[in-house]
Protein backbone atom coordinates (compact mmCIF):
# COMPACT_ATOMS: atom_id res chain seq x y z
CA UNK A 1 0.00 0.00 0.00
CA UNK A 2 1.54 3.56 -0.75
CA UNK A 3 1.75 5.37 2.07
CA UNK A 4 2.08 9.39 1.57
CA UNK A 5 5.28 11.38 2.83
CA UNK A 6 5.43 14.86 3.80
CA UNK A 7 6.47 16.86 1.09
CA UNK A 8 9.69 19.45 1.58
CA UNK A 9 6.75 22.39 0.11
CA UNK A 10 4.52 21.79 2.29
CA UNK A 11 6.58 21.72 5.24
CA UNK A 12 7.60 25.06 4.36
CA UNK A 13 3.94 26.33 3.98
CA UNK A 14 3.70 24.77 7.09
CA UNK A 15 6.12 26.80 8.61
CA UNK A 16 5.05 30.05 6.84
CA UNK A 17 1.60 29.58 8.04
CA UNK A 18 2.92 29.53 11.41
CA UNK A 19 4.56 32.12 11.68
CA UNK A 20 2.20 34.61 9.95
CA UNK A 21 -0.52 33.34 12.51
CA UNK A 22 1.70 34.53 15.46
CA UNK A 23 1.97 37.49 14.26
CA UNK A 24 -1.34 38.01 12.83
CA UNK A 25 -4.13 36.01 14.88
CA UNK A 26 -5.27 36.24 18.15
CA UNK A 27 -7.35 33.50 20.13
CA UNK A 28 -10.39 33.99 17.91
CA UNK A 29 -8.77 33.87 14.25
CA UNK A 30 -7.32 36.14 11.76
CA UNK A 31 -6.37 40.00 12.18
CA UNK A 32 -8.34 40.95 9.57
CA UNK A 33 -11.24 42.65 11.75
CA UNK A 34 -14.54 40.82 10.72
CA UNK A 35 -17.22 43.68 9.20
CA UNK A 36 -20.25 43.27 11.23
CA UNK A 37 -22.12 45.26 9.12
CA UNK A 38 -22.16 43.00 6.14
CA UNK A 39 -23.41 39.43 7.38
CA UNK A 40 -25.39 37.75 4.56
CA UNK A 41 -28.88 36.40 5.82
CA UNK A 42 -29.89 32.54 5.48
CA UNK A 43 -33.75 32.19 4.41
CA UNK A 44 -35.85 29.21 4.64
CA UNK A 45 -37.18 28.67 0.60
CA UNK A 46 -37.96 24.85 1.20
CA UNK A 47 -41.45 25.67 -0.50
CA UNK A 48 -40.13 27.71 -3.02
CA UNK A 49 -37.23 24.58 -3.99
CA UNK A 50 -40.34 21.96 -3.83
CA UNK A 51 -39.25 19.96 -0.82
CA UNK A 52 -41.78 18.95 1.74
CA UNK A 53 -39.87 18.76 4.80
CA UNK A 54 -43.22 18.08 6.90
CA UNK A 55 -42.92 14.91 5.45
CA UNK A 56 -38.80 14.69 5.46
CA UNK A 57 -38.37 15.73 9.22
CA UNK A 58 -41.00 13.81 11.41
CA UNK A 59 -38.43 12.47 13.35
CA UNK A 60 -35.73 13.70 11.26
CA UNK A 61 -32.42 12.59 11.13
CA UNK A 62 -30.14 13.10 8.26
CA UNK A 63 -29.04 15.85 5.45
CA UNK A 64 -26.26 15.89 3.33
CA UNK A 65 -25.32 17.28 0.51
CA UNK A 66 -23.83 15.46 -2.24
CA UNK A 67 -23.34 15.74 -6.31
CA UNK A 68 -24.59 12.07 -7.15
CA UNK A 69 -24.69 13.17 -11.29
CA UNK A 70 -21.46 14.96 -11.92
CA UNK A 71 -23.27 18.35 -13.34
CA UNK A 72 -21.51 20.40 -10.08
CA UNK A 73 -25.12 21.37 -8.75
CA UNK A 74 -25.72 19.75 -5.27
CA UNK A 75 -28.38 17.13 -4.65
CA UNK A 76 -29.19 15.88 -1.14
CA UNK A 77 -30.43 13.03 0.57
CA UNK A 78 -32.58 13.51 3.64
CA UNK A 79 -34.29 11.05 6.04
CA UNK A 80 -35.28 10.30 9.32
CA UNK A 81 -35.18 7.56 12.58
CA UNK A 82 -39.11 6.87 12.61
CA UNK A 83 -40.19 2.99 12.75
CA UNK A 84 -42.68 3.55 9.89
CA UNK A 85 -42.11 3.90 5.85
CA UNK A 86 -40.43 6.09 4.22
CA UNK A 87 -37.38 6.94 5.94
CA UNK A 88 -35.13 7.83 3.13
CA UNK A 89 -35.51 11.32 0.61
CA UNK A 90 -33.32 11.58 -2.48
CA UNK A 91 -33.38 14.97 -3.61
CA UNK A 92 -32.24 15.83 -7.46
CA UNK A 93 -31.34 19.37 -8.06
CA UNK A 94 -32.73 21.22 -11.25
CA UNK A 95 -30.07 23.53 -11.69
CA UNK A 96 -33.40 26.03 -11.28
CA UNK A 97 -32.94 26.44 -7.18
CA UNK A 98 -35.60 23.74 -7.23
CA UNK A 99 -35.33 20.18 -6.30
CA UNK A 100 -37.26 16.89 -7.60
CA UNK A 101 -38.03 14.27 -5.46
CA UNK A 102 -36.51 11.05 -7.12
CA UNK A 103 -36.74 8.41 -4.14
CA UNK A 104 -39.32 6.23 -5.47
CA UNK A 105 -36.85 5.15 -8.58
CA UNK A 106 -34.14 5.47 -6.84
CA UNK A 107 -33.26 2.41 -5.48
CA UNK A 108 -32.80 3.58 -1.71
CA UNK A 109 -34.19 1.58 0.83
CA UNK A 110 -36.23 2.61 4.38
CA UNK A 111 -33.52 1.99 6.46
CA UNK A 112 -34.01 3.63 9.99
CA UNK A 113 -31.31 6.47 9.33
CA UNK A 114 -28.53 7.99 11.69
CA UNK A 115 -26.15 9.22 9.33
CA UNK A 116 -25.51 10.03 6.02
CA UNK A 117 -22.20 10.01 3.94
CA UNK A 118 -20.79 10.23 0.05
CA UNK A 119 -17.67 8.89 -1.23
CA UNK A 120 -16.53 7.09 -4.47
CA UNK A 121 -15.66 3.68 -2.72
CA UNK A 122 -14.72 1.81 -5.91
CA UNK A 123 -13.23 4.96 -7.85
CA UNK A 124 -15.55 4.68 -11.21
CA UNK A 125 -16.22 8.98 -11.00
CA UNK A 126 -19.65 8.26 -9.61
CA UNK A 127 -20.38 9.33 -5.38
CA UNK A 128 -21.89 6.15 -3.61
CA UNK A 129 -23.47 6.36 -0.12
CA UNK A 130 -23.17 5.74 2.99
CA UNK A 131 -26.23 5.18 5.74
CA UNK A 132 -25.42 4.57 9.54
CA UNK A 133 -28.59 3.38 11.07
CA UNK A 134 -29.70 3.17 14.73
CA UNK A 135 -30.97 -0.44 14.24
CA UNK A 136 -29.46 -2.68 17.09
CA UNK A 137 -26.24 -4.48 16.15
CA UNK A 138 -26.52 -3.75 11.98
CA UNK A 139 -23.56 -2.55 10.16
CA UNK A 140 -23.97 0.83 7.97
CA UNK A 141 -25.84 -0.09 4.69
CA UNK A 142 -23.51 0.86 1.32
CA UNK A 143 -25.46 2.16 -2.09
CA UNK A 144 -23.43 2.25 -4.84
CA UNK A 145 -24.67 4.52 -7.47
CA UNK A 146 -24.95 2.67 -10.69
CA UNK A 147 -25.40 5.84 -12.82
CA UNK A 148 -28.76 7.13 -14.14
CA UNK A 149 -29.86 8.43 -10.76
CA UNK A 150 -29.71 4.58 -9.94
CA UNK A 151 -28.50 2.89 -6.95
CA UNK A 152 -28.36 -0.15 -5.20
CA UNK A 153 -27.55 -2.14 -2.17
CA UNK A 154 -24.54 -3.43 -1.84
CA UNK A 155 -23.48 -3.85 2.00
CA UNK A 156 -23.92 -8.05 1.94
CA UNK A 157 -21.54 -8.21 -1.43
CA UNK A 158 -19.39 -5.66 0.04
CA UNK A 159 -18.17 -7.93 3.19
CA UNK A 160 -20.11 -4.71 5.74
CA UNK A 161 -21.04 -7.28 8.28
CA UNK A 162 -19.47 -7.02 11.66
CA UNK A 163 -21.99 -6.87 14.77
CA UNK A 164 -22.30 -5.08 18.31
CA UNK A 165 -23.38 -1.71 18.81
CA UNK A 166 -25.41 0.31 16.32
CA UNK A 167 -23.80 2.14 13.90
CA UNK A 168 -24.45 5.95 15.14
CA UNK A 169 -22.22 7.64 12.47
CA UNK A 170 -20.52 5.98 9.53
CA UNK A 171 -17.87 8.08 7.41
CA UNK A 172 -15.43 8.04 5.00
CA UNK A 173 -11.30 8.42 5.32
CA UNK A 174 -8.29 6.79 3.15
CA UNK A 175 -6.40 5.90 6.57
CA UNK A 176 -3.41 3.72 5.11
CA UNK A 177 -3.23 6.54 1.17
CA UNK A 178 -3.64 3.51 -0.74
CA UNK A 179 -6.10 5.49 -3.13
CA UNK A 180 -9.70 3.76 -1.92
CA UNK A 181 -11.52 5.62 0.92
CA UNK A 182 -11.91 3.29 3.56
CA UNK A 183 -15.00 3.35 6.51
CA UNK A 184 -15.10 4.05 9.72
CA UNK A 185 -18.39 2.50 12.18
CA UNK A 186 -18.70 4.16 15.11
CA UNK A 187 -20.76 2.33 17.49
CA UNK A 188 -22.90 2.95 20.63
CA UNK A 189 -24.51 -0.39 22.76
CA UNK A 190 -25.97 -0.92 26.00
CA UNK A 191 -22.54 -1.31 27.36
CA UNK A 192 -19.15 -1.06 25.94
CA UNK A 193 -18.73 -1.78 22.53
CA UNK A 194 -15.62 -1.98 19.84
CA UNK A 195 -15.21 0.37 17.24
CA UNK A 196 -14.89 -0.91 13.37
CA UNK A 197 -12.61 0.13 10.85
CA UNK A 198 -12.97 -1.22 7.31
CA UNK A 199 -10.66 -1.76 4.73
CA UNK A 200 -11.19 -0.96 1.09
CA UNK A 201 -9.46 -4.16 -0.67
CA UNK A 202 -9.83 -1.98 -3.80
CA UNK A 203 -12.75 -4.71 -5.78
CA UNK A 204 -15.33 -3.50 -3.99
CA UNK A 205 -15.02 -5.37 -0.91
CA UNK A 206 -13.95 -4.36 2.46
CA UNK A 207 -12.47 -6.27 5.33
CA UNK A 208 -12.39 -5.50 8.92
CA UNK A 209 -9.07 -4.26 10.34
CA UNK A 210 -9.77 -2.32 13.43
CA UNK A 211 -7.57 -4.89 16.08
CA UNK A 212 -4.50 -4.92 13.56
CA UNK A 213 -4.27 -1.70 13.05
CA UNK A 214 -4.33 -0.98 16.85
CA UNK A 215 -7.97 0.08 17.15
CA UNK A 216 -8.43 -2.20 20.00
CA UNK A 217 -10.19 -0.01 22.45
CA UNK A 218 -14.25 -0.39 23.13
CA UNK A 219 -16.32 2.42 24.26
CA UNK A 220 -19.40 4.24 23.09
CA UNK A 221 -18.74 6.85 20.60
CA UNK A 222 -21.24 8.99 19.21
CA UNK A 223 -19.47 10.43 17.03
CA UNK A 224 -15.89 10.54 15.06
CA UNK A 225 -13.92 13.21 12.99
CA UNK A 226 -10.86 12.38 10.60
CA UNK A 227 -8.30 15.28 11.41
CA UNK A 228 -4.74 15.35 10.71
CA UNK A 229 -3.35 17.28 13.22
CA UNK A 230 0.20 16.74 13.25
CA UNK A 231 0.52 17.21 9.13
CA UNK A 232 2.09 14.41 8.38
CA UNK A 233 -0.29 13.43 5.48
CA UNK A 234 -2.85 11.04 7.23
CA UNK A 235 -5.82 10.86 9.09
CA UNK A 236 -5.67 10.61 12.90
CA UNK A 237 -9.12 9.96 14.70
CA UNK A 238 -11.03 11.57 17.31
CA UNK A 239 -13.82 9.96 18.75
CA UNK A 240 -16.71 11.35 20.87
CA UNK A 241 -17.38 9.40 23.97
CA UNK A 242 -20.26 8.63 25.94
CA UNK A 243 -20.00 8.10 29.37
CA UNK A 244 -16.26 8.52 29.53
CA UNK A 245 -13.40 10.62 28.31
CA UNK A 246 -12.99 11.21 24.50
CA UNK A 247 -10.29 9.76 22.24
CA UNK A 248 -7.62 10.43 20.29
CA UNK A 249 -5.83 8.38 17.62
CA UNK A 250 -2.48 8.98 15.69
CA UNK A 251 -1.98 7.57 12.77
CA UNK A 252 1.56 6.01 11.88
CA UNK A 253 1.53 5.08 8.33
CA UNK A 254 -1.79 2.98 8.40
CA UNK A 255 -1.40 1.84 12.32
CA UNK A 256 -3.27 3.52 15.40
CA UNK A 257 -2.01 4.72 18.45
CA UNK A 258 -3.65 6.05 21.69
CA UNK A 259 -2.32 9.72 22.59
CA UNK A 260 -5.83 11.38 23.92
CA UNK A 261 -3.61 12.48 27.12
CA UNK A 262 -0.67 13.53 25.08
CA UNK A 263 -2.25 15.78 22.87
CA UNK A 264 -4.73 17.00 25.94
CA UNK A 265 -8.21 16.13 24.27
CA UNK A 266 -9.57 13.54 27.09
CA UNK A 267 -12.11 16.49 27.94
CA UNK A 268 -14.58 16.14 30.88
CA UNK A 269 -15.55 12.27 31.71
CA UNK A 270 -19.12 13.89 32.77
CA UNK A 271 -19.34 15.15 29.14
CA UNK A 272 -21.35 13.52 26.57
CA UNK A 273 -19.68 14.52 23.32
CA UNK A 274 -21.68 14.25 20.29
CA UNK A 275 -20.50 16.18 17.71
CA UNK A 276 -17.14 16.73 16.40
CA UNK A 277 -15.81 19.01 13.77
CA UNK A 278 -12.55 20.12 12.41
CA UNK A 279 -10.83 23.29 10.68
CA UNK A 280 -8.07 25.86 10.76
CA UNK A 281 -9.70 28.52 13.23
CA UNK A 282 -6.56 30.96 12.89
CA UNK A 283 -5.01 30.42 10.07
CA UNK A 284 -1.81 28.91 10.95
CA UNK A 285 -2.35 25.40 8.83
CA UNK A 286 -2.87 23.12 12.00
CA UNK A 287 -6.40 22.13 11.80
CA UNK A 288 -8.20 22.55 15.26
CA UNK A 289 -11.32 20.49 17.08
CA UNK A 290 -14.86 22.11 17.86
CA UNK A 291 -16.96 19.06 19.67
CA UNK A 292 -20.73 19.71 21.00
CA UNK A 293 -21.64 17.99 23.82
CA UNK A 294 -25.20 16.93 25.76
CA UNK A 295 -26.20 17.08 29.07
CA UNK A 296 -23.36 18.87 29.87
CA UNK A 297 -21.68 22.29 30.76
CA UNK A 298 -20.71 23.06 27.52
CA UNK A 299 -19.11 22.45 24.35
CA UNK A 300 -15.36 22.36 23.65
CA UNK A 301 -13.18 24.68 20.79
CA UNK A 302 -9.87 23.01 20.83
CA UNK A 303 -6.65 24.91 19.22
CA UNK A 304 -4.15 22.90 17.56
CA UNK A 305 -1.18 23.95 19.15
CA UNK A 306 1.38 22.35 16.00
CA UNK A 307 3.43 20.31 18.37
CA UNK A 308 1.33 17.42 19.04
CA UNK A 309 -1.48 19.09 21.69
CA UNK A 310 -4.15 21.42 21.51
CA UNK A 311 -5.35 24.06 23.78
CA UNK A 312 -9.17 24.41 24.71
CA UNK A 313 -9.69 27.82 24.37
CA UNK A 314 -13.38 27.90 24.91
CA UNK A 315 -13.83 30.16 27.38
CA UNK A 316 -11.49 33.09 26.04
CA UNK A 317 -13.62 32.55 22.68
CA UNK A 318 -16.76 32.70 23.74
CA UNK A 319 -17.83 29.56 22.03
CA UNK A 320 -18.92 27.59 24.63
CA UNK A 321 -22.93 27.27 24.45
CA UNK A 322 -24.76 25.73 26.78
CA UNK A 323 -23.79 21.78 26.78
CA UNK A 324 -27.09 21.28 25.16
CA UNK A 325 -25.57 20.17 21.77
CA UNK A 326 -26.20 18.22 18.80
CA UNK A 327 -23.95 18.67 15.47
CA UNK A 328 -21.44 21.75 14.13
CA UNK A 329 -19.47 23.01 11.30
CA UNK A 330 -16.56 25.06 10.84
CA UNK A 331 -17.46 27.18 7.69
CA UNK A 332 -17.29 30.63 6.50
CA UNK A 333 -20.25 32.31 6.40
CA UNK A 334 -20.00 35.37 5.61
CA UNK A 335 -16.73 34.90 2.61
CA UNK A 336 -14.39 36.99 4.46
CA UNK A 337 -11.39 34.23 4.48
CA UNK A 338 -11.95 32.83 8.28
CA UNK A 339 -13.37 30.24 9.77
CA UNK A 340 -16.78 30.25 11.87
CA UNK A 341 -18.38 28.35 14.02
CA UNK A 342 -22.05 26.16 14.10
CA UNK A 343 -23.55 24.33 16.71
CA UNK A 344 -27.02 23.30 17.13
CA UNK A 345 -28.99 22.50 20.76
CA UNK A 346 -31.52 20.25 21.78
CA UNK A 347 -33.72 21.61 23.36
CA UNK A 348 -31.95 25.56 23.20
CA UNK A 349 -31.37 27.75 19.97
CA UNK A 350 -28.81 27.15 17.31
CA UNK A 351 -25.76 29.14 17.56
CA UNK A 352 -23.39 30.96 14.84
CA UNK A 353 -20.21 32.03 16.10
CA UNK A 354 -18.52 34.23 13.65
CA UNK A 355 -14.65 34.77 14.01
CA UNK A 356 -14.10 38.13 14.49
CA UNK A 357 -10.22 38.14 13.30
CA UNK A 358 -9.04 39.39 17.05
CA UNK A 359 -10.20 38.02 20.66
CA UNK A 360 -13.68 36.42 21.40
CA UNK A 361 -16.27 34.87 18.72
CA UNK A 362 -19.48 36.92 18.78
CA UNK A 363 -22.72 34.90 18.46
CA UNK A 364 -25.51 35.82 15.58
CA UNK A 365 -27.90 32.89 14.35
CA UNK A 366 -30.64 34.97 15.63
CA UNK A 367 -29.67 37.66 13.51
CA UNK A 368 -28.86 35.98 10.71
CA UNK A 369 -32.18 33.72 10.61
CA UNK A 370 -30.47 30.20 11.81
CA UNK A 371 -31.28 29.86 15.67
CA UNK A 372 -34.56 28.20 14.67
CA UNK A 373 -35.85 25.39 14.45
CA UNK A 374 -34.28 23.47 17.20
CA UNK A 375 -33.16 20.45 17.85
CA UNK A 376 -30.94 20.23 14.33
CA UNK A 377 -28.84 16.80 14.21
CA UNK A 378 -27.68 17.06 10.20
CA UNK A 379 -26.74 20.12 8.93
CA UNK A 380 -25.07 20.04 5.55
CA UNK A 381 -23.36 23.24 4.53
CA UNK A 382 -22.68 23.77 0.21
CA UNK A 383 -23.32 26.00 -2.14
CA UNK A 384 -26.22 24.39 -3.94
CA UNK A 385 -27.69 27.15 -6.26
CA UNK A 386 -23.87 27.77 -7.26
CA UNK A 387 -23.64 31.84 -6.58
CA UNK A 388 -20.57 31.36 -4.29
CA UNK A 389 -21.99 31.45 -1.15
CA UNK A 390 -22.35 28.71 1.40
CA UNK A 391 -25.77 27.63 1.93
CA UNK A 392 -27.30 25.08 4.44
CA UNK A 393 -29.88 21.96 4.39
CA UNK A 394 -30.77 21.19 7.57
CA UNK A 395 -32.74 18.15 9.37
CA UNK A 396 -34.04 17.79 12.81
CA UNK A 397 -36.73 16.31 15.09
CA UNK A 398 -38.31 19.43 15.22
CA UNK A 399 -38.48 20.51 11.65
CA UNK A 400 -35.70 20.82 8.93
CA UNK A 401 -34.89 23.18 5.90
CA UNK A 402 -33.07 24.56 2.79
CA UNK A 403 -31.25 27.90 3.89
CA UNK A 404 -30.12 30.14 1.36
CA UNK A 405 -27.45 32.39 2.00
CA UNK A 406 -28.40 35.88 0.79
CA UNK A 407 -24.48 36.66 0.44
CA UNK A 408 -22.86 39.91 0.69
CA UNK A 409 -20.85 40.79 -1.87
CA UNK A 410 -17.68 39.37 -1.14
CA UNK A 411 -15.11 37.59 -3.79
CA UNK A 412 -15.03 33.41 -3.23
CA UNK A 413 -14.47 30.31 -4.37
CA UNK A 414 -15.36 27.24 -4.70
CA UNK A 415 -12.70 24.34 -5.29
CA UNK A 416 -13.07 20.89 -6.24
CA UNK A 417 -11.22 17.86 -6.68
CA UNK A 418 -10.89 14.74 -8.54
CA UNK A 419 -8.36 12.47 -7.72
CA UNK A 420 -7.00 10.10 -10.00
CA UNK A 421 -8.76 7.16 -9.09
CA UNK A 422 -5.51 5.04 -8.53
CA UNK A 423 -3.13 6.31 -6.20
CA UNK A 424 -5.59 8.90 -4.87
CA UNK A 425 -9.28 7.81 -4.30
CA UNK A 426 -11.70 9.68 -6.74
CA UNK A 427 -13.88 11.58 -4.45
CA UNK A 428 -10.48 13.12 -2.74
CA UNK A 429 -11.25 12.11 0.71
CA UNK A 430 -7.90 13.19 2.91
CA UNK A 431 -6.69 16.00 0.36
CA UNK A 432 -5.96 19.22 0.80
CA UNK A 433 -6.04 22.82 -0.64
CA UNK A 434 -4.24 25.97 0.62
CA UNK A 435 -5.53 29.50 -0.46
CA UNK A 436 -3.48 32.41 -0.34
CA UNK A 437 -4.20 35.73 -1.07
CA UNK A 438 -3.60 39.14 0.72
CA UNK A 439 -5.32 38.51 3.61
CA UNK A 440 -3.60 35.86 4.36
CA UNK A 441 -3.65 32.09 4.37
CA UNK A 442 -6.40 28.92 4.21
CA UNK A 443 -6.35 25.88 4.77
CA UNK A 444 -9.33 22.86 4.21
CA UNK A 445 -9.31 19.82 3.70
CA UNK A 446 -11.69 17.43 2.09
CA UNK A 447 -13.86 15.22 4.79
CA UNK A 448 -15.68 12.27 4.60
CA UNK A 449 -18.21 12.87 7.56
CA UNK A 450 -18.09 15.34 10.42
CA UNK A 451 -20.76 16.54 13.22
CA UNK A 452 -23.45 14.57 14.60
CA UNK A 453 -24.06 12.13 11.66
CA UNK A 454 -23.43 14.33 8.11
CA UNK A 455 -21.60 15.50 5.82
CA UNK A 456 -20.42 19.04 4.49
CA UNK A 457 -20.40 19.18 0.33
CA UNK A 458 -17.22 17.57 -1.11
CA UNK A 459 -15.93 20.67 -3.12
CA UNK A 460 -13.76 23.33 -0.81
CA UNK A 461 -15.55 26.89 -0.02
CA UNK A 462 -12.64 29.38 0.39
CA UNK A 463 -14.37 33.34 1.25
CA UNK A 464 -12.08 35.91 -0.06
CA UNK A 465 -13.64 39.45 1.06
CA UNK A 466 -12.86 41.61 -1.82
CA UNK A 467 -9.40 39.75 -2.92
CA UNK A 468 -9.63 39.23 -6.84
CA UNK A 469 -5.99 37.34 -7.11
CA UNK A 470 -5.03 33.82 -4.67
CA UNK A 471 -2.62 30.96 -5.23
CA UNK A 472 -3.92 28.00 -4.75
CA UNK A 473 -1.98 24.36 -3.69
CA UNK A 474 -3.48 20.98 -4.01
CA UNK A 475 -1.91 18.43 -1.74
CA UNK A 476 -3.25 15.14 -2.47
CA UNK A 477 -3.14 12.23 -0.50
CA UNK A 478 -0.49 10.63 -2.61
CA UNK A 479 1.76 12.98 -1.69
CA UNK A 480 1.89 15.06 -5.22
CA UNK A 481 1.06 18.39 -5.44
CA UNK A 482 -0.77 20.68 -7.99
CA UNK A 483 -0.51 24.31 -8.14
CA UNK A 484 -1.91 27.22 -9.39
CA UNK A 485 -0.22 31.21 -9.47
CA UNK A 486 -1.88 34.45 -9.34
CA UNK A 487 -5.49 32.54 -10.19
CA UNK A 488 -7.88 35.56 -10.93
CA UNK A 489 -11.02 35.08 -8.81
CA UNK A 490 -12.83 38.61 -8.76
CA UNK A 491 -16.19 37.75 -8.25
CA UNK A 492 -17.40 33.91 -7.28
CA UNK A 493 -15.34 31.49 -9.12
CA UNK A 494 -16.44 27.60 -9.58
CA UNK A 495 -12.51 25.69 -10.10
CA UNK A 496 -12.18 22.12 -10.98
CA UNK A 497 -8.93 20.71 -10.12
CA UNK A 498 -8.46 16.74 -11.64
CA UNK A 499 -5.44 15.43 -10.30
CA UNK A 500 -4.51 13.69 -13.63
CA UNK A 501 -2.36 16.16 -15.99
CA UNK A 502 -3.23 19.04 -12.93
CA UNK A 503 -5.84 20.28 -15.23
CA UNK A 504 -6.98 23.48 -13.69
CA UNK A 505 -10.35 24.75 -15.25
CA UNK A 506 -12.13 28.12 -13.29
CA UNK A 507 -15.70 28.75 -14.29
CA UNK A 508 -18.02 31.83 -13.20
CA UNK A 509 -20.69 31.53 -11.24
CA UNK A 510 -23.56 33.98 -9.70
CA UNK A 511 -24.49 37.09 -11.07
Amino acid sequence: MKLRSSGTAFKLLTLTLILLSQSLYGCGGSGNKTDMSNLPDLTNVSQDANINFSEIAALGQIATFGDINNDNYLDFVAGNARSRPEHTFLYLNNKDNTFLNITQNSGLGNTRNRSATFADYNNDGLLDLLIGTIQVSSPPVLYKNLGDLQFTDVTEEAGLNATGGSAFQALWLDYNNDGFADILQVNVGGKIVPQHLYHNNGDGTFTLVSEEVGLTDSFNAHTAVAIDYDNDGDSDLFYGNSGGPNMFYKNNNGQFENVTQSARLLGDPDWDTVGACSGDIDGDGFMDLYITNISSDRNALYRNNGNGTFSDITESSSTQDVGDGRTCALIDFNSDGKTDIYASNHINPSKLYINMGQGPFEEVAEEVGINIPRDIFSASWGDYNMDGYIDLVANGHLGGGLYMNSGNGNNNIVVNLVGNGTTTNSSAIGSRVAVTTKLGNQIKAVSGGSGCCEQNMLPLHFGLKKEAEADIVVSWTDGTECKAEKLAVDGNSYITVTQQGCDIKSTKIGN
